[in-house]
Parts: structure tokens; sequence; C-alpha cells
């Protein structure tokens, strides 16, 4: 089945077409936000594309709605015609029907579940083709792309005792009905039991309300997780026998208070982070070394102005050596400032990364502090000073001032606390002169005009990027070209 998308790109206007997007398309997304890094969301027809400064090649990332016979969508590498048009061709999808059971199981011939489909391999980078549905006592049914090979995640819905999610790796080249994906019985899975203890002066004291889980080192497949009891006793059931395996230790709510990391265990002559797994296993003990003492520590976030800033969102990072007891130690915190601008956190000692990051409609700039020794200055107080502004005038191709054009800075932010990225935008509405003043943090943008519906005039990302350091960036004016006819 084929689809004309007429995905209007660059000066060609892009009309609002409501409920009739892109040939009865499911919408995939309404913002850029909901769209995979890298990707951007282009309306009408709400549809997740690549390519920012170069639109006539983009990959497409369509879900069509669930009452047709078509399956999720990747295409990558699509090109526009002499017309603006784009053609997706949608695979041949099949479908799968059965139901999950266990084994031995007479009793219940189908059990409730989870069922995740990913495609092995990637089509558009940085995003997984999958597939989802959900196992009930009467079966399950699921569409899948012809002759592509899933790896199928099937986890019972609320087990007693936990079971771990039990992997499938399938390809159909056509659909097929009575297919029983069948689950190991509870006592096929190897176990993992093992205690917890922290290291004081009067020697080791069982840790209790601590959460332990495993992961496969080499497929990442994950073991079910426990939380320690009184005697610091954990016991996991893992999805596959042998190993190696990884233990991995966190904190929970009301817990003590410990980082994250990954456990390490004592050999004959050294320390080792892997485990093996027989049927079942006793590990070593999960220790947490006298050093790992915590200390009270607070922030307090004002303006320029010395004004307490409420509900303001303030984190504590640190990334802990390693010792031997543990690795890739990483301890975390977060919360919002009181009425008083203050926030209180009970943290390890040590040298911590703290980041003040406001939302982006905030006139305030974010903060970032990268060695704060908790140590010597427990108390800190955190002055956040305004963004700098992107400015620009906005003008039709006869000349007018363009009114009430959303006008758009997106950037990708790396989030040095944590190593992840985030794509963050900032808008603005243009007055009645055309004139915009957008608040932003310093970065690199991509500038995107959004006139109204009304103006006839396409949504324009402008043609280089715009970098903003410590004083206001104006950009001039920004002329609108017409839209293209056909």
């Amino acid at each position: 089945m084929i689809l004309a998308l007429l995905l209007v790109i660059g000066c060609v206007e892009e009309a609002d077409s409501g409920a009739d997007m892109v040939a009865g398309l499911e919408a995939q997304c309404t913002t850029d936000e909901d769209c995979p890094l890298g990707t951007i969301c282009r309306k009408p027809y709400q549809i997740c594309v690549t390519s920012l400064h170069n639109p006539s090649v983009v990959a497409v990332a369509a879900t069509p709605p669930t009452d047709t016979v078509l399956p999720v969508a990747h295409v990558a590498n699509v090109s526009f015609d002499e017309n603006n048009q784009l053609t997706l061709v949608f695979p041949e999808s099949v479908v799968i029907s059965g139901v999950v059971n266990v084994a031995g199981n007479l009793a219940e011939p189908a059990v409730a579940s989870t069922i995740v489909a990913v495609a092995k391999d990637e089509i558009i980078k940085g995003t997984s083709m999958r597939s989802q549905t959900n196992a009930t006592n009467s079966g399950f049914s699921l569409r899948l792309v012809k002759g592509v090979s899933y790896v199928l995640s099937v986890k019972i819905d609320d087990a007693d005792p936990p079971r771990p999610a039990h992997r499938f790796e399938m390809s159909f080249a056509n659909s097929q009905t009575g297919v029983e994906l069948t689950l190991p019985a509870l006592d096929e899975y190897p176990v993992v039991q093992g205690r917890a203890y922290r290291m004081t002066e009067a020697g080791k004291q069982p840790l209790k309300d601590i959460q332990v889980t495993a992961l496969h080192v080499k497929t990442r497949e994950q073991c079910t997780s426990a939380v320690t009891n009184n005697l610091g006793a954990y016991e996991l059931r893992c999805p596959i026998l042998g190993g190696p395996y990884n233990v991995l230790v966190g904190a929970i709510d009301g817990g003590p208070v410990i980082p994250s990391f990954t456990a390490l265990f004592p050999t004959s002559n050294y320390r080792v982070n892997e485990i093996g797994l027989l049927d079942n296993t006793k590990v070593p003990d999960i220790v947490i070394g006298e050093q790992s003492r915590d200390a009270e520590v607070s922030v307090r976030v004002l303006d320029a102005y010395g004004k307490a800033q409420e509900n303001m969102p303030v984190t504590l990072e640190s990334s802990l050596d390693d010792t031997a007891f543990w690795q890739d130690a990483v301890f975390r915190r977060t919360g919002l400032t009181g009425s008083d601008g203050k926030i209180s956190f009970v943290v390890l000692e040590g040298i911590y990364h703290l980041q003040t990051v406001p939302h982006t409609s905030s006139p305030l700039a974010m903060h970032v502090e990268k060695a704060w020794d908790i140590k010597t200055f427990p108390e800190k107080t955190v002055t956040l000073v305004n963004k700098v502004n992107v400015t620009g005038t906005l003008v039709s191709f006869l000349g007018n001032p363009i009114t009430g054009a959303e006008v758009i800075a997106r950037t990708t932010w790396l989030n040095e606390a944590t190593q992840s990225t985030t794509v963050r935008e900032y808008v603005v509405i243009s007055d009645e002169t055309g004139r915009f003043d957008l608040p932003v943090d310093a970065g690199t943008y991509d500038i995107r005009i959004s006139p109204g519906e009304s103006s006839g005039l396409p949504r324009t990302w402008l043609n280089e990027q715009v970098n903003v350091e410590q004083s206001k960036v104006d950009i001039g004016q920004v002329l609108l070209a017409p839209p293209q006819s056909g």
C-alpha cells in the first residue's frame, strides 16, 4: 500500500488538515520534544523526520492506526519529488496470535503478560522499531513487519513471586495463529541469594532497605529486583543460567543513604565485579565501606536581586572513586526549593556537581557548578542571572510585519551531571511590529519560525544556527518567503 504524504517543507506552506493527516496515519508527535533525538515533528502530519537544514532527504517513523493492516514503518533516506510530495511505502506485515503460558502449569493455559517486540536491527539510527501488546487469559495478537527479526520480551503481569522477563527471537514470513510463547517454570530460573552489610566501628551490620538486582553483561537481560530485609538478605531470579552478571545496588525512598553502584566481590587474590550462576548461587556479601559517611547540606537559590526562588529544581551528583567494595558508584539527589528558596539533602561526603536548571519559560538562566566540596562548605547560595536574549524582526515577502508568529529556539543540551542529552525548546510570540525577544541559555540553537495559519506563510528554519554566549544576539530582519504554488 502506498500513501502519498504531501509533506510540505521549507518555503512551501504547511496547512493544517486536522484529522485528515497523512492519509489516515495516527499522530506520532505534537511537538519536537515527542520525537527521538535528532528528529523533528513535522506538522500537519505529526510524524518524526530527520534533517533540519537539508529537508530534501528525510527518514520517517510513522505509526498507522491500530484498525489498519499496516505495521509501524521506519523508512530511511526518503526523497521528495519535484512537487514536494513524499511517497511512503509501508512494508508488508504479518499478524501472529496465540497465548502466553508457563511450562508445566496445566491449571492456567494462558496467563496475562506484556509482550514487547523490538527489531534486532535499527533502520533509523538511535530509534528502535517496536510493537507492543498485552496478552490476556484469552490470548494475544501482535502485528509485525514481514521477514524482520525481532526480540520478543515477555513479562508476566504482577507475578508473585516475581519473574524476570523472558526473551524469544523470532521472524515470521507469514501470519500465524496458535503461537505458544512458553515461559520456563519458576524453578527453572537460576536464583541468586546474598546479603548486604555496612562496615561500622563495631563491625559488619546488616543493611536493610536497599535495592539489589543483577544484569547480564552480554545480553543486558535483567534479573528481578529485591529490597533487603532486616538481615540484609535478598533473593533474585535471573533469566539465563551461567552469566556473567553484574550485581547492581541502589537506594530506595526512606532507605539508607548510599550511592548506586556495581558491587565488587572478593576472590583469592583480587575483587571482581562479575558473577556466574548455577541453579542456585549464594554470592559473597555486598559491603558498603565505613568511608561512606553521610552529611546534611543545603542549597538556597536567589535571583540577582536577592529574591528567594521557589520550586526551583536542584540536582546534586557525585561520581565516587572505586573502592574495594564497589565500582562505577554514583550518588545523586534532586528536589525543588521551598518558599524560602532552600532545599536540604542528606548526602555522602564528597565533591559534587551542582546544577539548577530553570524551566525554559523562566527568565533565569541555568547554573552549573562542577566542584562543590560539601565537607568544607555544607551550605551553598546560588544566584541565578537572567538568560541571554535572542532578538529579531519577522517580515513577510510583501514587507509587512508578521504578528503572533511562534519563534522557537531548539538545542540539544548535555546534562553534565548525568551525561545524558535532552532537547530543550524556548518559545516566544512576535509582537505587532513583528519583533521578538526570546530569552535562552547559552548554547547553539536552530531557530524555527511558525507564522499563524491565517498568514498563509510557511514554517521556516533559519539556514544557519545561532550561537549564544553571554551577550544579546540580534539576528536582524527575518524575511519569510511566499508559499510555492502547486
